[in-house]
């Protein structure tokens, strides 16, 4: 029997991206005092049948194309001290389970960022005659910051074109940074200017309504840049379809612990693809 596994990377993203379960919060990012408090995952099962559900822990961090890459257990990574309970359970039909942990260093860590992966692996018995079946496996970070905690990031370079943005994101400090906020794309000629735009109600739970001239708003890609790192994230445009001509993107929001308001000018020259 073949098995396929369906990921699903919970970094800062929805949490019910898996449309059958769906872990909640996405993810934890605490300080070690935090940590060491008892924290829940709640796992929810929104089918008709059980799933049994199996944890595990691996160290991280980010490939080339800032997708999460394990690594290997050490004797200092963080999954050494994370006690997590339960470590295989039982979820009922239109239910909900709570996964606790606690984060107990016997060594002293040092300053900085530590990152562990929690691994819910959906545990699938042998059916007799199945050529290929499916199962889930959810991964939920966990960042501790120990010390002082400094966000600091810098956009190096905005490119854009009908098809969607993409920004060069420099981490410049000791934790994971990231965008929070909106990002909307104006046609120039009606662009109001960078301070005359803010934060719009509702994107991303519901449809917003537009001003004239402004083709879209949308939620800024919230996936994290590690320190030391500097990697590309993109925002796409999808349904606006730009039609050749000159247009505002527009950036409000924060980056980091730092205040985001920024607006750059770009032109599509043929339609998007």
């Amino acid at each position: 029997m073949r098995i396929l596994v369906l990921i699903v990377l919970l970094l800062g993203l929805t949490t019910n991206a898996f449309a059958q379960v769906g872990i909640s919060p996405a993810y934890y990012d605490l300080s070690l005092e935090d940590a060491g408090k008892t924290q829940t995952f709640r796992m929810f099962n929104y089918t008709e049948q059980p799933k049994r559900v199996r944890v595990s822990l691996a160290p991280w961090d980010a490939d080339a194309d800032n997708q999460p890459r394990l690594l290997p257990s050490g004797p200092t990574t963080l999954d050494q001290w994370v006690v997590v309970n339960p470590v295989e359970f039982d979820v009922k039909p239109r239910s909900s389970q709570a996964v606790r942990f606690t984060v107990r260093p016997a060594v002293e860590l040092p300053p900085g960022e530590h990152r562990v992966m929690l691994v819910f692996d959906e545990v699938v018995p042998p059916v007799e005659n199945a050529k290929m079946r499916t199962r889930f496996q959810f991964r939920s970070a966990l960042y501790v910051q120990v010390g002082k905690t400094t966000r600091a990031g810098t956009i190096e370079s905005i490119a854009a074109d009908g098809n969607g943005a993409r920004f060069s994101i420099k981490n410049d400090g000791n934790a994971n940074v990231r965008f929070t906020g909106q990002y909307s794309v104006w046609e120039a000629a009606a662009y109001p200017g960078t301070a005359s735009t803010d934060i719009v109600p509702g994107v991303g739970n519901q449809t917003p309504e537009l001003k004239k001239g402004q083709m879209l708003v949308e939620v800024l890609p919230g996936n994290p840049v590690l320190p030391g790192d500097t990697r590309t994230l993109t925002a796409p445009f999808g349904a606006a379809k730009l039609k050749p001509g000159r247009y505002v993107l527009d950036l409000n929001g924060k980056l980091g612990d730092a205040a985001l308001d920024r607006s750059v000018e770009f032109t599509v020259t043929e339609a998007p693809r």
